[in-house]
């Protein structure tokens, strides 16, 4: 994407969520697919994983468990 100029830049940005879906549906994708891989490594390769990997692991599930909390409660007010 090098040699871009900021107004083709700029259409990129606003066309990406519409195309591909918002930034929030975008993250959640990825997610999904990461936890889909850790749990294969976990599985198989934990032991070879470095400490400060492990961390970055546990760190990014977290951060999927506090965003699933935060939709489910969401959920849930919607419905009251």
């Amino acid at each position: 994407m090098s040699g871009g100029t900021l107004c083709e830049c700029a259409d990129l940005e606003r066309r990406i969520p519409d195309e591909a879906g918002s930034y929030g549906r975008q993250i959640g994708r990825i997610s999904d697919a990461l936890c889909v891989l850790i749990e294969k490594i976990e599985m198989s390769r934990l032991a070879e994983l470095t400490q400060e990997e492990r961390d970055a692991i546990d760190d990014f599930r977290f951060l999927v468990r506090q965003i699933r909390n935060v939709k489910r409660e969401a959920a849930d007010e919607e419905r009251r």
